[in-house]
C-alpha cells in the first residue's frame, strides 16, 4: 500500500492536514484508521515527510521504538519525521519548583504531588521522555541525524507550523533518514532549558521576597499590637487616677461642707495668719 499523498500525519486526533494522509485508529477525520502500534501498511522509502504531535508517550518505550522503525521503513532516503512529546525534564522542573500554574486552563494539578502524579498518568500516557532518551529511541531505531527544533519552527517548509497544542516546553525533533553515524542537535531544547530554569528562579525569588514582606508586616502589625496594648494600659492608669482625684475631692467637698469644718475654720485662718507674719 503507498499514501496516496507523500506526507503523513499520525495520531491527528481531530487536526487535520490538507495535502496529508492524516492517520488515525478511530478519529472520524482521518483518512486512513491504522493501528500505529502494528506494521504500517506501506511501501518501503514511500513518504517524505511524517509527523506526530503527542503520540510517543501514549504507547510504551518497546512499542515506540517499533513504531519508529516503521516509520525509518517506509521513509525515503533522507525523509524526515518531526514528532512532539511532553517534557519529562521540565516536568519535574516545575515540581521542584512548586509551581502547578504553567499549564493554565487546560491542566490545573491542585498540588506539586498531583502534578507528577497525573502527568506521568493520565491522558493514557505510558511512557514520559527526557531529550536523552527521545534521542536514544530515534537511535534503536536506526535514525541517523536528531535535531530539536522550537515550536512551529523548521529548516523544512513542510514540517513548519504544524504543532496546534499549545506549547509548555515540550521536545520537538526532527529525525532523518540517513547513513553514519548519529548526529544529534540539543542547542535548541538547552536554550529553552535555561529559560525556564532562569523562569523557575525568578519565581522563586518574588516568593521569597513576599515571605519576607509578609514577615515584616507580620512584625509591624505586632509592633502595633503591643503599642496599642501599652497605649490602653496608660489610658487605664489614667483612668485609675482620675478616679482617685475624683474620689479625693468629692472627700474634700463633703469635709468643707461638714460642721467640723466650719467651726475650725477661724483656727485655719489665724494659723494662716501666722506663716504670712513670718
Amino acid at each position: 500500500m503507498s499514501p496516496v499523498n507523500k506526507n503523513l500525519h499520525f495520531g491527528c486526533g481531530s487536526v487535520y492536514f490538507d495535502g496529508w494522509d492524516n492517520v488515525d485508529l478511530d478519529s472520524p477525520l482521518a483518512d486512513l484508521n491504522l493501528d500505529l502500534t502494528q506494521p504500517l501498511p506501506f511501501a518501503d522509502a514511500s513518504v517524505s515527510y511524517m509527523f506526530s504531535e503527542h503520540f510517543i508517550e501514549h504507547v510504551t518505550r518497546k512499542q515506540a521504538v517499533d513504531f519508529l522503525v516503521e516509520c525509518r521503513r517506509i521513509l525515503r532516503p533522507g525523509g524526515t519525521i518531526r514528532a512532539s512529546t511532553p517534557n519529562l525534564h521540565f516536568l519535574i522542573a516545575a515540581y521542584l519548583a512548586l509551581e502547578v500554574g504553567e499549564w493554565g486552563e487546560l491542566w490545573q494539578p491542585a498540588t506539586p504531588c498531583s502534578l507528577m502524579n497525573e502527568g506521568m498518568r493520565s491522558w493514557g500516557h505510558q511512557y514520559l521522555y527526557d531529550a536523552e532518551e527521545l534521542v536514544l529511541v530515534f537511535k534503536e531505531a536506526g535514525f541517523g541525524s536528531v535535531v530539536f527544533q522550537r515550536y512551529q519552527e523548521s529548516l523544512h517548509p513542510e514540517l513548519a507550523g504544524l504543532e496546534s497544542r499549545p506549547f509548555h516546553h515540550d521536545l520537538i525533533v526532527e529525525a532523518t533518514k540517513c547513513d553514519g553515524e548519529l548526529r544529534t542537535d540539543y542547542s535548541v531544547i538547552r536554550q529553552d532549558e535555561q529559560l525556564w530554569f532562569q523562569q523557575f528562579a525568578r519565581l522563586e525569588a518574588l516568593e521569597q521576597t513576599i515571605g519576607n514582606q509578609a514577615a515584616y508586616i507580620g512584625n509591624v502589625e505586632a509592633e502595633l499590637r503591643a503599642r496599642g496594648e501599652h497605649i490602653a494600659g496608660l489610658e487605664q492608669t489614667i483612668g485609675d487616677q482620675a478616679t482617685h482625684i475624683g474620689n479625693v475631692e468629692a472627700e474634700l467637698n463633703r469635709l468643707k461642707s461638714s460642721l467640723t469644718w466650719r467651726l475650725t475654720a477661724p483656727i485655719r485662718q489665724f494659723s494662716k495668719s501666722l506663716k504670712l507674719k513670718k
